[in-house]
């Protein structure tokens, strides 16, 4: 009979001394879109292949100034735009609308770069991710030997 009245005294006791949890939602996305949304540029892509020095892609201008614009919204929509150089005269200012995602437990950024990989959703594995830089590379091969490294710096945040 004593061995349950002791149980409940340290339930008690137990219950009595702890903090109230305080639940704070994952924020790592905030990285990609700021509080409300941030926009990056493709500063360079790299061909990585093991045991060789990096090749650097040669970037078009107008390929170099696209606005990559995550938003920190429910939808998670991401948008490509031009910026001052237009690759296609006909081109729309804005020229991809879609949704991303990211997947923590791989690091893993879906979203699409259509001027390098064509209108696919890519799994990106996000190497790097600060406030002004973003790092994300795909491997190329099943033997994660050849890779490309895609360099993004955030040029604004709203």
């Amino acid at each position: 009979m004593k061995y349950p009245i002791v149980l409940l005294i340290v339930a008690c006791v137990i219950t009595s001394c702890s903090e109230d949890v305080e639940v704070k939602p994952f924020t790592y996305s905030k990285v990609f879109t700021g509080e409300n949304e941030k926009t990056w540029i493709i500063e360079q892509i790299a061909v990585k292949k093991q045991g060789t020095p990096d090749q650097y892609f040669q970037l078009d201008l107008c390929e170099r100034d696209d606005r990559y614009t995550f938003f920190a919204n429910e939808e998670r929509a991401y948008t490509i735009s031009n910026g001052a150089l237009k690759c296609f005269s006909d081109e729309e200012d804005v020229y991809v609308e879609h949704t991303w995602s990211f997947v923590n437990a791989g690091a893993v950024l879906n979203i699409a770069i259509p001027r390098v990989f064509g209108n696919f959703v890519v799994p990106f594995i996000v190497t790097k991710a600060t406030k002004t830089e973003m790092v994300l590379e795909i491997f190329a091969n099943a033997e994660n030997t050849i890779s490309y490294e895609i360099t993004m710096k955030s040029i604004s945040e709203k």
